[in-house]
């Protein structure tokens, strides 16, 4: 999250184009990073609840 809204910042203050490319493409990194994780642990809480009946 940090890192997000620091990026954020940044690109809204930065005039040079090839720098605010730079910083566009790594806050779509993250962002694309924190949706996968954010998948992942929905997956993992949805797949534990699914093996409770294996006694």
């Amino acid at each position: 999250m940090k890192r997000e809204k620091g990026l954020a910042e940044f690109l809204g203050k930065e005039t040079n184009e090839y720098k605010r490319n730079t910083l566009e493409s790594e806050l779509k990194s993250v962002e694309y990073a924190k949706e996968l994780l954010t998948n992942f642990i929905q997956s993992l809480q949805s797949e534990s609840s699914g093996c409770e009946g294996a006694d």
